[in-house]
């Protein structure tokens, strides 16, 4: 079985005067580079409703603003989530989209969003931001085409 080559806890030093990074890894190998990029993915919150989880990849996404964008030109769009996460989505898609909603259970996004994305946000004609939303069940709409 094939053993995980991630850092230790101690595992590196910063280059100094223009030199490499170290990076030694599990198992002793050692790496060096001018740039380290630590990419250990992302992991989203799931809603956790049964109807939404079934239409994941099929139009309800988590964390793909960015590759869905275009196609989502001149519809309406959902973001459910009130964090920064989700403003910077609204504001990525509103180039896009017809209309963006971002769906949040708080009565206000200071508590979840930075000051200034919050701005962005409200600033913006394409987005709206209703309060006391909570996304329980989901409807699928079939087109003939």
């Amino acid at each position: 079985m094939a053993q995980p080559a991630g850092p230790r806890d101690d595992s590196g030093e910063p280059g100094r005067d223009g030199q490499p990074h170290t990076l030694r890894l599990e198992g002793g190998a050692t790496v060096r580079g001018r740039a380290v990029v630590i990419a250990t993915g992302a992991s989203y919150r799931r809603i956790g409703v049964d109807a939404i989880e079934a239409l994941v990849g099929r139009g309800v996404n988590y964390g793909a603003a960015t590759s869905v964008a275009r196609d989502l030109r001149d519809r309406e769009v959902y973001v459910v989530g009130g964090g920064n996460s989700a403003g910077q989505a609204a504001v990525h898609l509103a180039r896009f989209a017809k209309s963006v909603t971002i769906c949040i259970r708080r009565e206000s996004l200071a508590s979840t969003m930075s000051a200034y994305l919050i701005r962005e946000v409200e600033a913006n004609p394409v987005i709206a931001s209703p309060r006391g939303v909570l996304a329980v069940d989901a409807l699928v709409q079939v087109q003939n085409r």
